[in-house]
């Protein structure tokens, strides 16, 4: 999309779009094309099932599911934080379980991240409460390009809480990024379906 302002005076200006940028006019450069300060990212929840990574899976209760949720970095990376909600049938293993890796290689938390349970969003009885989040030091985003990939891994426990059948169990995640942008929430679900035994006597 091409948006034009013309017959601006020479100075600064804030342009505002859903991830910001900032541009001058000077005698030198009267003309000039802006980029976003910020582009948006790419999130892709997965599961992770033996060696594939899917959207949906079976499980049984008491069985433990280990979720993935990619994160394709962008120039300019600000202010990143990943939101989790799981549904009540997942019960969420922990922070101490999260693991993130940068390029395939995991990453020690201090000066990089901060995974905390619960979340800063105010949640609602339709819209809950995430029940983790992990927030990206600016100052670890600041060293990451384009080419980089990084992949938060994490676990839950099928309860007895489960939805058996039906439309199963989700799990979802988005990422906060820029001054006041989001991703859309990706989902993954975890199918848990009834077994009938029948016991016959002779």
């Amino acid at each position: 999309r091409n948006v034009v302002f013309s017959e601006l005076e020479l100075g600064y200006y804030l342009v505002d779009s859903t991830t910001g940028t900032l541009c001058s006019l000077d005698t030198t450069q009267t003309d000039v094309v802006m980029t976003e300060k910020n582009k948006e990212p790419a999130v892709d929840k997965k599961i992770k099932d033996g060696e594939n990574s899917v959207d949906e899976n079976t499980a049984s209760i008491g069985d433990t599911v280990e979720f993935k949720v990619i994160i394709d970095v962008k120039d300019g990376a600000e202010n990143y934080v990943l939101h989790d909600k799981m549904s009540d049938g997942l019960t969420f293993n922990g922070v101490e379980n999260i693991k993130v890796l940068l390029d395939g290689v995991e990453q020690e938390a201090a000066g990089k991240y901060v995974a905390v349970s619960g979340g800063t969003e105010t949640g609602t009885e339709e819209d809950p409460k995430c029940t983790f989040e992990v927030k990206f030091e600016n100052s670890f985003l600041a060293t990451l390009t384009d080419d980089n990939v990084l992949v938060v891994t994490y676990t839950a426990t099928v309860n007895k809480n489960a939805v058996i059948a039906g439309e199963g169990n989700p799990n979802e995640a988005k990422l906060d990024y820029g001054d006041d942008s989001s991703t859309e929430w990706d989902k993954t679900v975890t199918k848990v379906f009834d077994l009938d035994i029948f016991k016959y006597t002779n």
